[in-house]
């Protein structure tokens, strides 16, 4: 068969209309489409040979409409002509077969399949002993990826090596030439899963826009070695960037990546990504240097503007997280992070492959041992835990930094009363905090419970008493404000509560679907003793959020060092539908008060002798943000399959008005059809709305966006909006983003200073992913699942056949 001409317009290397039938007639003979499935978003399914075998040791099987035979050594099959070996099969329209030299020649729609590869040729010569041919003019599909290119020859070098020169190579299924890599030379090792391709340009809607001397990619799903597809992005925290990763599967359970980056803003920045996983244990290490940042300063992003912050020229940080289990009953855990400065994840946040360090007041390092062991209906239980905290924020006092654990350990056991189905728990904690500008304290406490619980079908309750005992030993050669009355400070506190529940449920018929409704009213009492506090410093407490199960806690405030007083009892009653046939819960509605006998005395602070302003900041962390007037209303409903409403109210019916109200309607009608809205207010404090979105324009395009807004400061938080097309083969994805970095808003700050207080930073972000080639540009989607609930990523949405 002759080579058709390139088209008007053309390169040489694209695809012409014989080299697209041609590859719609090696589709049909290979007897499905591999594009189908990728292209729907499913894990392809195999269409390789069913005969699969070993090729030295299988007879070669023949079929033709003629034949002919010269002395037993020459065989001539003409029209229709269909051999197969083991996994090879070759179809065409004149082979002849050379049973002496082990030769075969073929010409005329020639079509050659093996494991993973289809070639299309004009022509073949294939060595059968050796597992070596030649192909000329030639279409090919490697048929995992899946993917296909041309090439003027095809070199088989054996069973697992090919060559291919003047070749080209895309993604895209046939009749899609919307880009493509042209190489001189491109070679493909299916012992390791890949392809090198030498002299190559990269080619996007017709237009070269990339080259390379030698460029590595994947030819099938295993993680392979070699030289990841080079990124380029621009942006205002870096300027114009470049990089080359390099991936190496060490092991199948250790591999490494290296992220070598250039900036213009920055320079050279080096980063590094090691995992490792066992059957007892799991980890990773992960840093990124700068070696050399241009100088620079910033302003501070703390409420004094007139400081300057002076970066570090040498900047980075590390991260090191290991999980093992030691024996069948002891497990380790072990974290540790440095930052150099607080404005590296800032700056740096789209360049960071893991993301769990944005954001933050503070960066944790800890190491924690545990032990559980259980001996018949006893059990006993350990843990030994250790952290530090490295502070995030500008010009805050050394004292803001949490105490450092050093350490803290935390046992007891618990074993059955044998008398009416009690239970007899003891737990311990002994901890030693450090800091450098507070007080060094070591405290101590204990806490041994009695409880009878009894529980039907119908309905539970459980009786329980306690007694905490808390001691702390405090050294005061540190200044410390509010000050400890004292050097030793020590409280006991009895607890008494009791917590009941019934529950009854009915058939119903909802809107014509059968449903079981239930009716769940529960009754909560609890009495805590008032004790005097004040000369107890705080480390860990505070308040906890107050919400729906705040109506049965023991303990308003958090950790070991604030005990509330309390006499008191909650009463709510939930009702829930749930689906017969699905068992999914349609609606659930829950309504609570907590009527107190007497008004709480212990807080978090005490605020006499303060300077005013520290007196109004006391104020607003010593008490809950609702008033205990308060009825607390929450539910969750589906009100269709694509959309659930999630409202959370405390009506103040003394006042008549609310303390605290937020929302949120969730719509997701799937494929990334989503519309989020939400509202959240708190009396006095907090003001905000949050309007996200992703929809499907057509079945290409789709636009993205969200939009976060502080009524109160009258401020935007955050707003991105992006465009983006996603073909079978390519997806480019363009976003506009105004955000906050973060750096004051963790430190406490209101929001109505927020804006004052954390810089905002813009930056236009661009991506285009060649899909099983290269990804150009700063990766977006993992920004898009951050960012929009309910929003799928790429691995989210593969779906199995």
């Amino acid at each position: 068969m002759a080579r058709a001409p390139a088209t008007k317009g053309k390169s040489a290397y694209a695809f012409n209309s014989v080299d697209e039938a041609r590859f719609r007639r090696m589709i049909k003979a290979m007897g499905g489409d591999p594009w189908a499935a990728s292209c729907a978003g499913r894990l392809p399914t195999s269409v390789l040979p069913s005969n699969y075998g070993d090729r030295e040791s299988t007879a070669l099987e023949t079929d033709s409409d003629y034949l002919e035979a010269e002395d037993n050594e020459l065989y001539t099959f003409t029209g229709g002509v269909d051999l197969v070996r083991a996994d090879q099969r070759l179809l065409g329209d004149y082979v002849l077969h050379d049973k002496v030299a082990h030769t075969l020649n073929a010409h005329g729609n020639v079509v050659y399949r093996e494991t993973g590869t289809t070639v299309g040729a004009d022509t073949l010569f294939m060595q059968l002993d050796t597992n070596q041919g030649k192909l000329r003019n030639t279409q090919y599909i490697f048929e995992e990826t899946p993917a296909r290119g041309k090439a003027e020859t095809t070199y088989f070098d054996g069973p697992k090596h090919s060559r291919h020169i003047k070749a080209t190579f895309t993604t895209c299924k046939p009749g899609n030439d919307d880009w493509m890599v042209h190489a001189s030379r491109l070679r493909v090792d299916k012992d390791t899963g890949r392809g090198v391709a030498s002299n190559a340009w990269i080619e996007f809607k017709g237009v070269p826009f990339f080259y390379t001397p030698w460029i590595s990619f994947a030819t099938d799903k295993r993680r392979q070695s070699g030289f990841l597809a080079p990124n380029f992005a621009m942006s205002s925290a870096m300027g114009f960037g470049f990089s080359m990763p390099y991936y190496w599967n060490i092991a199948p359970n250790y591999d490494l990546t290296l992220f070598p980056r250039y900036s213009s803003m920055h320079g050279l920045i080096l980063g590094t990504e090691f995992r490792y996983m066992e059957p007892n244990y799991h980890g990773y290490f992960m840093g990124q240097i700068i070696p050399s940042d241009k100088p620079k300063s910033v302003t501070s992003s703390n409420v004094d503007q007139t400081n300057k912050v002076q970066l570090p020229k040498t900047r980075g940080f590390a991260s090191f997280v290991d999980d093992r289990a030691l024996l069948s009953n002891v497990s380790s855990n072990v974290k540790l992070n440095y930052v150099t400065d607080n404005r590296y994840f800032a700056d740096m946040w789209n360049t960071m492959y893991r993301h769990d360090f944005i954001n933050r007041a503070y960066l944790t390092s800890s190491a924690t041992l545990n032990y559980g062991q259980s001996f018949g209906d006893n059990y006993v239980y350990s843990q030994l835990f250790a952290a530090n905290y490295q502070l995030l924020v500008d010009n805050l006092p050394a004292a803001s930094k949490p105490y450092r654990y050093a350490p803290m350990w935390t046992f007891g056991f618990s074993r059955p009363l044998g008398i009416a189905g009690g239970t007899f728990t003891l737990a311990n904690e002994l901890t030693n905090f450090d800091h450098d500008a507070r007080p060094l304290i070591q405290r101590a406490n204990i806490k041994p419970t009695i409880s009878f619980p009894w529980k039907e079908s119908w309905g539970f309750l459980m009786p329980k008493l306690s007694l905490q005992q808390t001691k702390y030993w405090i050294n005061n050669s540190v200044a410390q404000t509010p000050a400890p009355s004292s050097a030793a400070a020590s409280r006991t506190t009895p607890i008494f509560s009791v917590d009941s529940g019934l529950q009854f449920d009915r058939e119903t018929d909802w809107f014509g679907k059968s449903y079981v409704q239930t009716l769940e009213p529960r009754l909560f009492y609890l009495y805590v003793p008032y004790t005097n506090q004040d000369n107890i410093i705080n480390i860990t407490s505070a308040l906890y959020d107050f919400n729906f199960q705040s109506l049965f806690r023991e303990n308003r405030f958090t950790g070991l060092d604030r005990m509330g007083d309390a006499n008191q009892a909650s009463a709510a009653l939930t009702t829930r539908m749930v689906d017969q046939a699905t068992g999914r819960e349609k609606m659930r509605l829950s309504l609570g008060k907590m009527i107190e006998f007497t008004n709480p005395k212990v807080v978090l602070v005490k605020t006499e002798g303060l300077s005013p302003a520290l007196q109004a900041y006391y104020a607003s962390t010593n008490t809950y943000m609702a008033s205990r007037n308060d009825f607390i209303a929450d539910a969750t409903v589906s009100v269709t399959d694509h959309i659930k409403l999630s409202p959370l109210v405390l009506w103040n019916y003394t006042k008549n008005y609310a303390d605290r109200f937020q929302a949120t309607v969730h719509y997701n009608a799937g494929n990334n059809r989503l519309l989020n809205l939400g509202y959240r207010y708190r009396r006095n404090l907090v003001d905000n709305s949050d309007v996200s979105w992703s929809w499907p324009v057509t079945d290409e395009w789709s636009v993205v966006g969200r939009w976060q807004y502080a009524w109160q400061a009258k401020t935007t938080l955050e707003s991105f909006v992006g465009v983006q097309k996603e073909t079978c083969c390519w997806k480019f994805s363009v976003v506009a983003r105004e955000y906050m970095t973060g750096v004051a808003l963790a430190g406490g700050g209101t929001v109505t200073d927020s804006k004052a207080q954390s810089p905002m930073a813009q930056g236009v972000f661009l991506s285009l992913e060649l899909k099983g080639f290269a990804n150009i540009g700063d990766s977006v989607n993992d920004f898009y699942v951050r960012s929009i609930p309910g929003f799928e990523g790429d691995d989210d949405k593969v779906r199995t056949p």
